[in-house]
């Protein structure tokens, strides 16, 4: 469950600028600690893959928003895979939820 001490946790990620770049082609996807990776090719994957962990951890779109200061409508948008989302608010979620998002050098 989220606590308040996520203030911290959330100043941390939106203060540093090393948490996440962005790329259209690919990224990789995995909860913390664990070892499954997704392969996200595309805003739809990505959001797929937000909304799948939020439900695994019992979190409604209206808790993350009170939580997070992020409208249910972004949250909502980011899950169905609109093109346009803020990509820092969509990493601030990823991380929230436990997800790890990297980039790797196609090969």
């Amino acid at each position: 469950m989220l606590t308040k001490p996520y203030d911290s946790l959330y100043n941390r990620i939106t203060q540093n600028k090393s948490y996440g770049l962005f790329c259209a082609n690919e990224m990789i996807i995995k909860p913390y600690g664990e070892e499954a990776f997704m392969k996200i090719t595309n805003s739809k994957t990505f959001g797929e893959t937000v909304k799948n962990r939020r439900k695994q951890l019992g979190y409604t779109q209206k808790y993350i928003s009170e939580f997070t200061g992020l409208s249910i409508s972004f949250l909502s948008d980011l899950e169905n895979g609109k093109k346009t989302i803020e990509l820092d608010k969509a990493l601030i979620v990823a991380n929230i939820l436990g997800l790890d998002v990297e980039l790797n050098e196609r090969g």
